[in-house]
């Protein structure tokens, strides 16, 4: 059942799939597991699990960084397009290029840094999503593990590169 996601995918379109086609849910015992929304295929995968909190915190790191048409927690079309339009994408990939050159070259996130180096000029809600996603314990370290399987899964695809040629 672990095949529910697609485990080396860390592109902003898998997180929007992600989003679409899994919720996390919790057992009589209180423990988390994931949930194919389409085929209802279930796992406790810890890494399929670490994805779906992090959609789920992307998500409502666009939800809450700007004025609503509403004031309850009902998500509306608009929130959904904002956490997936074109300026949450560049800051998605902005955010993950900084944080991938940290992780290789200090094995660290720096959230200072990272809101330092986000580019600003093509999506007025950058900073404001870093800061969610960055700005408590708990936040970032789902985004802590979302990253190293990031980049862990980026380096290997490069090292399989380099011994093709």
């Amino acid at each position: 059942m672990n095949r529910i996601i697609n485990e080396e995918n860390y592109s902003f379109e898998a997180l929007k799939h992600i989003y679409d086609n899994y919720e996390l849910r919790k057992d009589y015992d209180n423990n988390i597991f994931a949930v194919n929304l389409n085929t209802k295929e279930y796992t406790y995968n810890e890494k399929i699990i670490d994805k779906i909190k992090f959609s789920n915190l992307w998500f409502l790191s666009t939800m809450y960084n700007r004025s609503r048409t509403t004031t309850n927690n009902i998500i509306t079309k608009d929130d959904y397009e904002y956490a997936f339009n074109d300026g949450a994408k560049y800051t998605y990939l902005n955010m993950m290029n900084i944080i991938k050159q940290q992780l290789e070259n200090k094995d660290n996130i720096n959230p200072v840094e990272v809101l330092k180096n986000i580019e600003n000029n093509n999506y007025k809600h950058s900073k404001d999503i870093i800061n969610y996603l960055l700005g408590n314990k708990y936040s970032y370290e789902i985004v802590d593990k979302w990253s190293r399987y990031a980049v862990l899964n980026s380096n290997k695809k490069e090292k399989v590169l380099c011994k093709k040629k």
